[in-house]
This record gives structure tokens, C-alpha cells and sequence, in this order.
């Protein structure tokens, strides 16, 4: 009997630790970072602003720019540049498949969160966001620089991705219609609600309003709220199963990049970013919208 109750500790032990190692892991802190500057794969990107970065950076941090990896159209709807463009950029950066890429900006996380769902649309394995950003490593008293890196070009491989982590305007069409579908709107209270004298605005039918200020703190260097306090204010809008599909969506795919990223952290598995977002269907004159604070 005691054989079986030790076998069934050491099983409940393996399956916690097994479930556990297989947890989304985005987010790293700023002494996990500073202890681990001199690994030979590790790229550090910074996607602050740019004049913050000639001021100062992270050392050897290479410098992306939000607008290199998002395209603007005529009609004002910024999109991906596309898996393609992504990987001639990381190429020209001198990283490879097999870089350990450590992702940081100065507001949030917002730029960073985009190029975090680049990478997972390429499979990416090794893959960070620095928690709380350059506000966080700066609060810290961690080393800064203003030298620049001049990278290697090299040859970026791209994985298959598990799961399909883009939504398009037919996705979400479809999804408004689909209750077993969770969609996000993330925007500010005034653009869900809608303004009653523009007809094109208000939010997609069925979703819900989670604006992604919820999810970092500002007084504690832009670090990501507490786990626990986060799915709370999911659980008050009817999000709960981290296994149900989620689509997020703002304005222009900037500030839902940045939620994709918080649920991703949180564990949920099926997230997807609609990043054409409400500039694209708000243009689509036959798609639906709802003003006010229900859902539908």
C-alpha cells in the first residue's frame, strides 16, 4: 500500500512538473537577462523609439523599428509585411533560426508584443519579451550604452508554426456569428462604445471589452500585472478557457499585439491577432457594428 501511495506522489510530481515545463514561458525578467548577456546565441532587439535609442540601449542590442515590420495601405490599414519580408529582415539582422531573441521597447511592451507575433508565425523556438522593457532594466540599474552593433548578415530558416496565429477580416466575420469563439476588442471604452454621429464605429458583434492597459502596471516599471489579478478581469468579461480560440483586435493591431502576448503568457493556447483590425473592418461597409457597452 505505502509502494502505491509513493508511486502516486512521484506520478502527481512528474504530471506538475511535465504540465508546468510545457507552460508558455513570453516573458523574461531583467536579472535573468543581465545573467545570461554573454550567451553566444542570444540577439537582443530593441524597439523603442529611435531617439531613445541613440541616447541609450541594452548592451549589443540591434535596433528595429515598428514601422519595418508593419505596411501602411492608401486606405490607412497597416498590416504585416508579410512571413517573407520577416525573414529577409532577420536574415539582414544576422539572426538565425537558432538565436535566442530577447524582444524589449520603452512603452509596454506594445512594439515588442508585434514582433513576438511575427516570430511565433515563423515558429521561432527561442523567444522573449524583457518584462517591463527598457523602463524596468533602466529602474534596475542595469548597464546601458550607446554604442551600436554592427550585425553579420546570416541565413534565417523558418519552422512551421503549430497553430495559426493571424485572423483575417473572414476569420472574425466568421467568429462574431461563432459564441464558442472569444473575440477581444482592446481599445479604449470611447471606441468600443462608438460615437452615435459616425455610423462606422463601435465594436464587432459579440466581442468583448478588454482594454490592454489591464495588463501592465505603470508603477512598477511597465512589468506585466500579476498573473492572478489579470485572469480575474478576464473571468469579470466571460473569459475563462484557456483552450477556447481568442481573437484580439484594436485599431490597427498595435495595442492587440500586446494582449496576444498577455494571454500567450497567461497559457492560452489558440490566440490569434486580427491585425488589419477596425481600420480594415470598419472600412468593409457590409460588416456590422455594435455601439454601446453590450457585447452584441
Amino acid at each position: 500500500m505505502q509502494h502505491i501511495k509513493k508511486f502516486t506522489l512521484i506520478l502527481v510530481f512528474t504530471l506538475l512538473f511535465v504540465s508546468q515545463s510545457y507552460a508558455a514561458t513570453v516573458l523574461i525578467d531583467s536579472k535573468a537577462l543581465q545573467n545570461k548577456l554573454n550567451n553566444k546565441d542570444l540577439v537582443i532587439i530593441d524597439m523603442s523609439d529611435e531617439t531613445q535609442f541613440q541616447r541609450f540601449h541594452l548592451p549589443n542590442a540591434l535596433y528595429l523599428p515598428y514601422r519595418a515590420i508593419n505596411q501602411s495601405n492608401k486606405k490607412r490599414i497597416s498590416k504585416s509585411i508579410g512571413s517573407d519580408n520577416v525573414v529577409k529582415l532577420l536574415s539582414y539582422m544576422g539572426i538565425t533560426e537558432k538565436s535566442d531573441i530577447v524582444i524589449y521597447d520603452d512603452m509596454g511592451g506594445l512594439h515588442a508584443s508585434r514582433l513576438y507575433w511575427e516570430l511565433e508565425r515563423l515558429g521561432h523556438k527561442k523567444l522573449a519579451i524583457l518584462d517591463g522593457g527598457l523602463v524596468s532594466w533602466v529602474l534596475r540599474h542595469y548597464k546601458v550604452t550607446n554604442k551600436t552593433v554592427n550585425p553579420i548578415k546570416a541565413t534565417y530558416t523558418p519552422s512551421k508554426s503549430t497553430f495559426n496565429t493571424l485572423a483575417t477580416l473572414a476569420d472574425i466575420t466568421a467568429a462574431s456569428k461563432d459564441s464558442k469563439t472569444v473575440i477581444l476588442d482592446v481599445r479604449s471604452k470611447e471606441e468600443y462604445y462608438g460615437n452615435p454621429k459616425n455610423r462606422r464605429s463601435g465594436h464587432v458583434p459579440g466581442a468583448k471589452w478588454f482594454p490592454w492597459q489591464q495588463s501592465v502596471n505603470f508603477e512598477d516599471g511597465f512589468k506585466q500585472q500579476k498573473s492572478d489579478d489579470i485572469l480575474k478581469n478576464l473571468q469579470a468579461v466571460g473569459v475563462t478557457d484557456k483552450n477556447a480560440e481568442v481573437i484580439v483586435y484594436c485599431q490597427s493591431g498595435h495595442r492587440a499585439s500586446q494582449t496576444y502576448m498577455t494571454l500567450k503568457n497567461l497559457g492560452f493556447t489558440k490566440v490569434r491577432l486580427y491585425d488589419g483590425s477596425m481600420a480594415e473592418y470598419g472600412q468593409a461597409l457590409s460588416s456590422p457594428l455594435i455601439k454601446g457597452a453590450n457585447p452584441k
